[in-house]
């Protein structure tokens, strides 16, 4: 898939509770093996990050999702402040050449630094293991925005978000999807809301399918 060029970013609109306006776009992954036919992420990535791929896989996203950018900036002067949030693995971040590519690339493409976000997990933000947390400093005094993904399925300790440079969290799907049939959901989805707002951070919910749920994450605060 990767040699043939087979993988493609989609962007998926965020879009403001309130005002209901697209303000960026999230890239997502694609493998088409034919027409309508297509192999989900949830396969793919697991087995890219097995065998080493992932730097590849996280690299191709880069560069077709600052392409998809650039040309709807293009479209329309309503659109040239749309951003672009991109998953970024930890071992991508890690190599020296990685944010001087990242510079050249959004440099070619003609896009602001605040105009892309990279997004790393929050798995992956606070492991012993990788020096993860200097990088991302690195990466947000070039301009760039940075986005924890998956949160609040984690880690316990919240300790870490003071060592992060961190601009927006991202509300798991998990706890939309059982908004409707779980007060559980509510409660937690509402102490993030509670907690980004303490940090001045911006709040991104995943899998919001229907009115009811935009209507109750509003009314929560998430805009």
């Amino acid at each position: 898939a990767i040699s043939g060029n087979s993988i493609d970013s989609w962007l998926q609109p965020i879009v403001n509770m309130e005002t209901k306006q697209p303000i960026g776009f999230e890239a997502l992954a694609r493998w088409e093996i034919s027409p309508g036919n297509f192999i989900p992420p949830n396969q793919f990535i697991p087995i890219a990050e097995e065998y080493g791929l992932i730097e590849e896989l996280g690299n191709i996203m880069l560069r077709k999702s600052c392409r998809l950018l650039s040309e709807c900036h293009k479209m329309s002067d309503a659109f040239k402040d749309l951003y672009v949030s991109v998953n970024v693995a930890s071992s991508q971040l890690e190599k020296s050449s990685f944010l001087p590519s990242v510079k050249r690339l959004i440099e070619n493409y003609h896009i602001q630094p605040h105009l892309l976000q990279l997004e790393i997990t929050e798995r992956e933000a606070v492991n012993p293991n990788q020096e993860v947390v200097p990088l991302l400093h690195k990466a947000h005094e070039m301009g760039f925005k940075i986005a924890l993904d998956d949160f609040g399925t984690g880690y316990n300790s919240l300790s870490y978000l003071n060592n992060l440079p961190a601009t927006s969290l991202k509300i798991d799907r998990s706890f939309v999807v059982g908004m409707d049939s779980s007060s559980t959901g509510i409660k937690v989805i509402t102490s993030i809301i509670e907690l980004a707002r303490t940090l001045n951070l911006s709040t991104i919910t995943e899998g919001v399918e229907t009115e009811s749920q935009r209507q109750q994450l509003l009314a929560m605060g998430c805009i």
